[in-house]
């Protein structure tokens, strides 16, 4: 029995190291190289959360191309693969009007568009925006490596807006009959009927300044907070496709130009940017 012990030892001694070469062996199969840097482009559409709603590509725009979006990201990697740096950048336009008219701007000053214009009765309050926005912030994903993942990011930047108005058509004249045979008809078609009306009245030129925190600044920057949310899909090791959706949230309330209420007094929301894009990127 003494004699088989050298054996029995040598034996298991053969064993483990076998089982840890194996799982070496198995750890640096299964082990995927970190991708270090993702660059990538978006398109998508962008509205505004605020006072007036907001149009898009599918409920009747005034003009389509008013409703989209362009983004660049750089992406940097700070753990494995699973949390990353991210530098983006989003420009575009958003367009929107309301369904119902208004008359609580009466009591603002005249940085008013429809009180510079003239106007004494209720208005369909609308707005053409031109916005450009940076973040930085962190990206944290289920698992890049996998064919699809999900990922979740917040950051901090900026808005950068623009918004102006139509509210004079394209002999420099007040809508107001328009306006006033819109309110007096009656529409069983519901919103699409409104909206077919108030897109053949408006002429689509935005020529009015909207009202703004300062007068002689025809664009205004803002600080922001940012929020997405995203779904990754690998079409190859380098090359993904990405659907995400991405909330720049502000403490500003005349990204769409707008902040009175019925009763004359002045909204107490914020606006807030959305961008619901789709995007391709290479990760190196």
């Amino acid at each position: 029995m003494k004699k088989q012990a050298p054996y029995t030892l040598l034996i298991l001694i053969l064993l483990i190291c076998s089982y840890s070469a194996q799982a070496k062996k198995n750890s640096s199969k299964d082990k995927t190289p970190t991708k270090k840097f993702i660059i990538g482009s978006s398109n998508g559409g962008l509205n505004v959360s605020g006072d007036i709603r907001s149009k898009n590509l599918f409920n009747l725009p005034k003009q389509r191309k008013n409703t989209i979006g362009f983004g660049l990201l750089v992406q940097m990697s700070i753990y494995k693969n699973l949390i990353y740096a991210e530098l983006n950048y989003i420009q575009g336009k958003a367009h929107g009007y309301n369904y119902a008219s208004s008359k609580g701007y009466v009591n603002a000053n005249s940085t008013n568009p429809w009180v510079r214009a003239g106007y004494t009765n209720g208005v369909f309050y609308n707005y053409l925006t031109n916005l450009k926005m940076a973040n930085i912030g962190a990206v944290v994903t289920s698992n890049k490596n996998r064919r699809l993942s999900v990922n979740l990011g917040v950051g901090l930047g900026f808005v950068a807006y623009s918004t102006w108005t139509d509210a004079l058509n394209s002999r420099g004249n007040r809508y107001e009959n328009g306006f006033e045979a819109i309110n007096q008809k009656v529409y069983p078609g519901g919103i699409k009927a409104y909206s077919t009306d108030l897109n053949n009245l408006f002429d689509g030129e935005y020529e009015s300044p909207a009202e703004r925190h300062n007068p002689n600044n025809d664009v205004t920057l803002t600080p922001s907070g940012t929020l997405s949310i995203g779904t990754t899909i690998n079409l190859s090791s380098n090359l993904s496709l990405e659907l995400r959706n991405k909330v720049f949230i502000t403490g500003d309330d005349l990204i769409d130009g707008q902040r009175w209420q019925e009763r004359s007094s002045i909204t107490q929301d914020a606006d807030n940017v959305n961008y619901l894009s789709i995007g391709l990127r290479y990760a190196w």
